[in-house]
């Protein structure tokens, strides 16, 4: 499974820096931090609806980020 979920995130990191590379030089974000501002909020909400599945998904996705960033702090 989390392997899987690495995909889906490199995939998901793939698309948002696509997507911001667009954007005028002073509108770009940081695409990880986007991503993971993304995953907090679906957190939330798996926390406020009682859905553990969804909870367990989001926190695994949230600390592969975090490997990431500790990894390649600059990527």
């Amino acid at each position: 499974m989390k392997e899987q979920l690495q995909e889906n995130l490199q995939r998901r990191l793939a698309i948002l820096r696509d997507e911001i590379s667009g954007f005028p030089e002073g509108m770009r974000m940081d695409p990880r931090q986007l991503l993971r501002e993304a995953i907090e909020q679906d957190l939330a909400i798996a926390e406020v609806d009682g859905n553990r599945a969804e909870m367990a998904r989001c926190e695994i996705e949230l600390s592969l980020l975090a490997e990431w960033d500790e990894a390649a702090p600059d990527r």
